[in-house]
């Protein structure tokens, strides 16, 4: 490869098989990312799975790449810090959606600015587009807050409210990240109802590593599982 990035031939080398050559393939820059499409059997990317726009993006925008969360409702109380109220997934094609609602811990608050509001609820649409890539309609809801007011109406600064935001949502990030550490696959877990769908998770994803002609309708077929939040609501208000 020459400096000025053209391809020479070494006369002291074997000439490669075109066996060997890397075929090029299809890509797409958006949000920030690379994105690149890649099909053993050489089939383009369907309409379908174009990478969604995210309005607005900025570096401030993360995505996780941590698939079992989607179906993992248990761990919001334990992790998250708080208490789910809904709980419901979606898989359909190569999306897969986790819609969740819940209340704050009313143990959980001692980190907190008190001159800030309480964070009272939140209402999540997660979804993943593929194995990889999950785009988050996260919205959060605050004591005496009230939608459609400016932060200049309020008797903080969006800068206080940002930063205990920041403070009280790391905590349970940073403890998924501890967690995320140390997991390791159970390819045939024993699993309660309140586990969540994972076995359907798992067909799910199972088919972006099969080519296109084994990909089975239990893997892309719509499947919707909403989780009984009852009982741990009621055991939380003990």
């Amino acid at each position: 490869m020459g400096r000025q990035r053209q391809m020479y031939r070494d006369p002291l080398c074997t000439p490669r098989s075109t066996a060997c050559q890397n075929p090029r393939l299809d890509h797409l820059e958006q949000d920030g990312l690379l994105f690149v499409w890649h099909d053993p059997e050489g089939n383009p990317p369907p309409a379908e799975v174009a990478i969604p726009i995210i309005k607005d993006s900025g570096p401030r925008m993360d995505r996780l790449e941590i698939v079992d969360n989607v179906v993992d409702m248990a761990h919001f109380f334990y992790v998250a810090l708080f208490v789910s109220t809904h709980f419901k997934n979606v898989f359909e094609g190569h999306v897969a959606i986790q819609e969740q609602s819940g209340i704050n811990r009313d143990d959980i608050v001692t980190w907190t600015d008190p001159d800030v509001p309480k964070l009272v609820s939140n209402f999540s649409v997660a979804a993943y587009h593929g194995p990889s890539f999950m785009i988050d309609d996260l919205v959060y809801q605050y004591e005496n807050v009230q939608g459609g007011f400016g932060f200049d109406q309020l008797p903080l600064s969006a800068d206080q409210t940002v930063d205990a935001m920041i403070g009280y949502i790391s905590v349970g990030f940073e403890q998924d990240i501890e967690i995320w550490k140390n997991k390791t696959r159970i390819d045939n877990p024993l699993l309660c109802t309140e586990d969540g769908p994972v076995y359907q998770l798992r067909r799910w994803y199972e088919q972006f590593y099969v080519d296109v002609a084994d990909v089975t309708p239990e893997m892309i077929d719509r499947f919707e599982f909403e989780m009984d939040t009852s009982k741990p609501i009621a055991g939380a208000a003990q």
